[in-house]
């Protein structure tokens, strides 16, 4: 990779992997499905930051990231919030994936998944459609292990499931006509702070928000925040809610996360579990609030 210069794109700042399993309610259409994703992303030092591999065009997923596979370019750090973009001209990667080979995903009623690599590497997220029950209750304890493969070497990690949050502000705008299936709409200025606030949320865990935006062409800019969860509170900059575009259809995404990391050989690893509550106003029974919907950038 000697000579190859990835320009404004953000690159690994060491030998990392992060392995996600998220949660969410039921989908409009779906009302019989929990959803769920299980998804995986080595890196080396130096590699591109990729969005993980999938369809053919920018889909947002139930964790609010998208499933393309290109590169995305650093916008800038503000606070405790990432701004990321798609729309850079930056090539595809010419090296393969580090990979540590089958990870298996083990659930509390001791069920599975497997997820296994692409011949590059790359793992292609598994999404996944429950019938009928959730993925996983607050406190289960849910365990990864890899077998190992080349310079990573075999590992397992455990993580005790978090609970979902009830977003109490901002609040969203019920639809104009009163769709029960339709989460309604935030309305969300960029010339100013954005201030969260939040119940539910428990000690050790912490909340993340992600606000995107989408251009006519199909790239998307994405504002990714971090907070205590306990704090029950946060804000994001008006200098990073400033990159999001007006005129298009945007998403707000939280989720209430735990994680935990082992040293595999030079790869730290994380295996993070995020719980984002539900995604339609019928909700799952009422495990969970109804916290993620559209957005309009003002």
């Amino acid at each position: 990779m000697n000579g190859w210069d990835a320009g404004t794109a953000a690159v690994a700042p060491r030998d990392q992997a992060t392995i996600t399993l998220v949660q969410s309610g039921q989908f409009q259409g779906f009302h019989d499905y929990i959803y769920g994703a299980f998804s995986a992303l080595f890196s080396r030092a130096g590699d591109l930051v990729d969005s993980p591999p999938g369809e053919d065009d920018w889909d947002v997923a139930a964790d609010g990231t998208g499933s393309i596979g290109r590169a995305v370019c650093d916008l800038g750090q503000f606070g405790s919030c990432t701004v990321s973009t798609t729309d850079c001209a930056i090539p595809k990667q010419p090296c393969a994936r580090p990979q540590a080979g089958k990870l298996t995903l083990q659930f509390a009623d001791q069920s599975s998944l497997v997820l296994s690599p692409n011949p590059n590497g790359t793992y292609t997220q598994d999404d996944i459609f429950n019938t009928g029950a959730t993925l996983f209750a607050p406190d289960d304890l849910l365990t990864v292990t890899a077998v190992g493969h080349g310079d990573v070497p075999a590992f397992s990690l455990g993580v005790d499931a978090p609970g979902c949050l009830a977003l109490s502000q901002p609040r969203s705008a019920p639809p104009p006509d009163g769709s029960a299936l339709d989460p309604g709409t935030y309305t969300i200025s960029r010339s100013e702070d954005l201030s969260l606030a939040w119940t539910g949320g428990e000690a050790g865990a912490t909340v993340g928000v992600d606000l995107i935006s989408y251009s006519k062409s199909g790239d998307v800019v994405d504002v990714s925040c971090s907070f205590p969860a306990a704090d029950g509170q946060g804000t994001i900059p008006q200098q990073a809610l400033s990159s999001l575009e007006t005129g298009q259809t945007g998403r707000l995404t939280i989720y209430q996360q735990k994680s935990a990391s082992v040293q595999a050989g030079t790869f730290e690893v994380e295996f993070a579990v995020r719980n984002l509550g539900d995604n339609d106003a019928l909700g799952d029974a009422g495990t969970c609030p109804l916290n993620n919907g559209y957005v309009t950038y003002q």
